[in-house]
C-alpha cells in the first residue's frame, strides 16, 4: 500500500513526459487521403460513422492511408481514428509538420474526377490514357488534364478546378488550343471554378463537374449548363465521347457542333471581331458573288476551295485571331472578307497565299455596299499554298515582300527585266527592278536596323512627352517606312533592341506605347507581340496575357507621369496656356481622401474573397472585378488605399494587402509601406519575401472558412 504522498510520487514517474509543440499530438479533422504512397492518386473518402470506418481500416490495413502530396499533403501516414461521438477522421502521427490546408470531404475531389474521367474513357475505347493534375496556385492541383488517343490523334480534355479570372481563361484557351490538324480540346469545369458562364458566351453551353458523397465514397456528377437554364446533371457512364467533344443526354451533334437539345444556337463570341461588320460581294465557295446578306446561322465552305492573301491583323481574343483578307473562291469573283482562325495556326504573312482547309464556314453575308463592306469566315485550319499552286487563283496577287530583294539587285546596272508573269511564277518572294528607271515603293531596300530603331525611338518618346499611344502602323508611317518592309520576326527585333537599355536600367518600356486602334481592339489590350517583346527581354517565359497587359498599362502609366513631370518644369520657365495647365493637374493629381475610403471598402472585399479562394491579385485584376470603379492611381494613392484596406486587420493577424502582388506574382513594392504604416514590426530586406509568402499562406488558412 502506497500512502497519498507515495502514490502521487509514482504515477508521476509513469506519466509519459510532456511534448515539444513539434510532437504535439494533430488535432484537424483530416476526411480524404490517398492509397498507394505518398504520390498516390487512389482517393478515399473516410466515412463519418464509427462501423464503416472500422470496415475501412480493416479492408485496407492500419498503414495505408497517407496524406497525399496530390492533396496539399506533405506524405506522411495517416491514423484512421473510427469514433463514437464525433465524425471518424483522419489523423498526423506526431511529430505533426504539414502544411495541408484543405482537409474536408471536398478536398480530394480532383482526384475523384480524373480517375472517372480516366475509367470512363478506357471504358469507351480510347488508348493510353494519362491523368495529371496541375497545380496553379493555392495549395492544392487547380486544374485536370487528362490526354488520351493514338499518338497522331492525341487529344486533350481540361477541367479548370480553381477559380480563374476572364483574362486568365483567355490565356488559357490559348495555351491549350489544338495544333492545326488536331482534334479541339474538350475544357470543363469543377464546382468551384466559376467559368461556366465565360464556356457559355463561346459555345452555347458548358459543361460542369460536382462530387457528392453517396454510400461512403465520392460520386462524380457532370452537369449540361444551357444558356438561360438550370445545370441538369448525370453520370459520366450516360455519356459518350464524339469528335466535337463529350456528348451528354442534353446535347446533340449538329453540322455546327455539339448544341443544347431545343435551345437555338447563339452567335459566339470568338467569332465577332472586335470591329463592326463591313462586308463586299462574296461567293461561297463556287457560286457568283451575292449581294444580300445570308440567311440561316453558317453556310459551310468546300475545303481547299476558298484561298485568300494580303492578310492583316485585326485582334487577338478567346484564342482566335481575325484578319482582314482578300479571298476568291476558286474559279470566282474576289472579294474582301474579315477571317477567324485560332491562335495555334501559323502566324499569317501578307505576302503569302493560304487556302482554307477545316471546318470552312461563312458566318455573315455582306451588310452594306462599297470598298469597307466584308465577308465574314471562320475556319479551324489552314494551309500555304506553293507559288504554282497559287496561281490557281488568278485573281490574288500577293504583294511582294520588299525585305528580301538583295542590295545588289537594286544597285545594278544593266538589263534586268523579266515578264511580270515568268518572274511571278518563278518566285513570288523576290523583284527585280526594271533597269533605267527610279526604284518604285516596291523596291526599295528596306532601312538598316539600327537607323529604323533610331527613327522609331525618336518618335515613341514623342509620343510620350504628348502623353498619347500610337499604333504600330502609325509609327511605321511616321519613321517613313512601309508595313511591309517588318515581318513579324523584324517587329520583334526591332522593339526588342530598342527597349533592351530600358529593360536593363529598369525603366519603363517604349513599346508598351504602341496599341491597337480603336476600330480594332477597343478593350485597351496590348497588340500580341508586347508579350514576346517582355519575353526576348528577359520577362519569364510563362507571363501570360494578363501578366503582359498588366506590365503594358503599367509602363505607358509611368511614360506619361515621367513626361509630365517634364513638361511642368519646362512649362514653369517658359509659360502655359490656362486650358494646358488645367488638362495636367486633371491628370498625375491625388485622389482625395473621402474618395479612397470607399475605393478601399470594395477592394477589403475582393482580397477577402481571394484569401478564401487561395488566391493573389495585381492593380490590373483589381481594376478587372471591379468594373472600372477603380482608376489608374498615382502610386501613393495606391499605397494609401492599401493602408485603408487594413484599418480595421487586428493586430496578430496578417494584412490583407498582401495579397496584392506585382506583374510577376511577387509581393508588391508597398507591402513594406504598408507594413510600417501598420505598425508591424520591421523585417530586413533578405527575409522580406519569405515573410511576405508566410503571410499569405496565414491568410488562405484563416480566411478558409470564415
Amino acid at each position: 500500500m502506497f500512502t497519498r504522498d507515495e502514490r502521487t510520487a509514482h504515477t508521476a514517474r509513469r506519466r509519459p513526459p510532456m511534448v515539444s509543440v513539434g510532437r504535439e499530438e494533430d488535432t484537424r479533422k483530416v476526411q480524404t487521403a490517398v492509397l498507394g504512397g505518398p504520390d498516390g492518386h487512389r482517393p478515399l473518402f473516410l466515412p463519418y460513422e464509427k462501423q464503416a470506418a472500422a470496415q475501412l481500416r480493416q479492408k485496407h490495413g492500419s498503414n495505408a492511408f497517407t496524406c497525399g502530396t496530390l492533396l496539399g499533403g506533405c506524405g506522411k501516414l495517416l491514423t484512421l481514428r473510427a469514433c463514437d461521438d464525433k465524425k471518424s477522421h483522419f489523423a498526423h502521427r506526431p511529430p505533426v509538420r504539414c502544411s495541408r490546408t484543405a482537409l474536408g470531404e471536398s478536398s480530394a475531389d480532383h482526384l475523384y474526377i480524373g480517375g472517372a474521367i480516366d475509367k470512363w474513357l478506357r471504358k469507351q475505347g480510347q488508348p493510353n490514357v494519362s491523368v495529371q493534375y496541375v497545380k496553379q496556385k493555392g495549395a492544392r492541383s487547380d486544374a485536370i488534364e487528362v490526354r488520351f488517343g493514338s499518338k497522331k490523334k492525341r487529344r486533350l480534355i481540361h477541367v479548370q478546378m480553381a477559380r480563374r479570372s476572364f483574362t486568365e481563361w483567355q490565356a488559357d484557351g490559348q495555351r491549350l488550343a489544338a495544333p492545326a490538324g488536331k482534334p479541339s480540346t474538350i475544357r470543363l469545369y469543377g464546382p468551384e471554378s466559376q467559368l461556366a458562364p465565360f464556356e457559355l458566351e463561346v459555345t452555347g453551353y458548358a459543361l460542369r463537374f460536382r462530387c457528392r458523397t453517396e454510400n461512403g465514397t465520392r460520386v462524380v456528377h457532370v452537369g449540361t449548363h444551357p444558356p438561360g437554364h438550370q445545370v441538369t446533371w448525370t453520370t459520366l457512364d450516360k455519356c459518350r465521347l464524339a469528335p466535337a467533344g463529350i456528348v451528354t443526354p442534353w446535347l446533340t451533334e449538329t453540322p455546327y457542333g455539339l448544341q443544347p437539345k431545343g435551345v437555338e444556337p447563339p452567335r459566339s463570341r470568338v467569332d465577332r471581331p472586335a470591329v463592326g461588320p463591313e462586308p463586299e460581294p462574296a461567293s461561297d465557295g463556287a457560286s457568283e458573288p451575292q449581294a444580300s446578306p445570308l440567311t440561316g446561322p453558317v453556310l459551310p465552305l468546300t475545303p481547299g476551295r476558298v484561298a485568300f492573301t494580303g492578310a492583316t491583323l485585326l485582334s487577338e481574343a478567346n484564342g482566335r485571331r481575325v484578319y482582314d483578307v482578300d479571298a476568291q473562291p476558286l474559279g470566282s469573283a474576289l472579294f474582301r472578307a474579315r477571317v477567324s482562325l485560332p491562335v495555334s495556326t501559323q502566324t499569317l504573312v501578307s505576302q503569302h497565299v493560304y487556302v482554307l482547309t477545316q471546318e470552312a464556314v461563312v458566318l455573315e453575308g455582306p451588310q452594306g455596299t462599297g470598298p469597307a463592306s466584308r465577308w465574314r469566315l471562320r475556319a479551324e485550319g489552314l494551309v500555304r499554298l506553293p507559288v504554282t499552286k497559287a496561281a490557281e487563283w488568278e485573281l490574288l496577287k500577293p504583294a511582294v515582300p520588299v525585305e528580301k530583294v538583295p542590295v545588289s539587285v537594286a544597285t545594278t546596272s544593266g538589263p534586268q527585266q523579266k515578264p511580270a508573269s515568268t518572274a511571278r511564277a518563278a518566285e513570288p518572294d523576290v523583284q527585280e527592278p526594271q533597269a533605267g528607271r527610279t526604284p518604285g515603293p516596291t523596291d526599295v531596300t528596306p532601312a538598316p536596323d539600327d537607323l529604323l530603331i533610331a527613327e522609331l525611338g525618336r518618335v515613341l518618346v514623342r509620343t510620350a512627352r504628348e502623353r498619347t499611344t500610337i499604333t504600330w502602323y502609325e509609327l511605321l508611317k511616321q519613321t517613313g517606312t512601309l508595313p511591309r518592309e517588318v515581318s513579324e520576326a523584324r517587329q520583334l527585333r526591332l522593339l526588342t533592341t530598342l527597349d533592351a537599355p530600358h529593360a536593363k536600367a529598369r525603366r519603363p518600356l517604349l513599346s508598351s506605347l504602341i496599341t491597337f486602334s480603336k476600330q480594332a481592339q477597343p478593350n485597351d489590350t496590348p497588340p500580341p507581340f508586347f508579350r514576346q517583346v517582355l519575353v526576348g527581354l528577359g520577362w519569364p517565359h510563362w507571363t501570360d496575357a494578363a501578366g503582359a497587359a498588366d506590365v503594358w498599362r503599367d509602363h505607358r502609366q509611368r511614360l506619361h507621369r515621367a513626361h509630365l513631370t517634364d513638361r511642368r518644369v519646362v512649362g514653369s520657365s517658359t509659360g502655359r496656356t490656362a486650358a494646358a495647365a488645367s488638362e495636367e493637374r486633371r491628370t498625375a493629381s491625388r485622389l482625395e481622401q473621402d474618395a479612397l475610403v470607399p475605393l478601399a471598402a470594395q477592394v477589403r472585399v475582393l482580397l477577402q474573397d481571394a484569401a478564401r479562394a487561395g488566391t493573389t491579385l495585381t492593380w490590373g485584376d483589381l481594376r478587372r472585378r471591379l468594373g472600372g470603379a477603380l482608376p489608374y492611381l498615382h502610386p501613393d494613392d495606391q499605397g494609401e488605399l492599401l493602408v485603408l484596406v487594413d484599418q480595421q486587420t487586428r493586430a496578430d493577424e496578417p494584412l490583407l494587402a498582401a495579397l496584392v502582388t506585382g506583374a510577376d506574382m511577387s509581393s508588391h513594392g508597398l507591402y513594406r509601406h504598408v507594413r510600417h504604416s501598420h505598425g508591424r514590426d520591421r523585417v530586413p530586406d533578405e527575409s522580406l519575401e519569405t515573410d511576405w509568402q508566410m503571410e499569405v499562406f496565414r491568410l488562405y488558412q484563416l480566411w478558409r472558412h470564415r
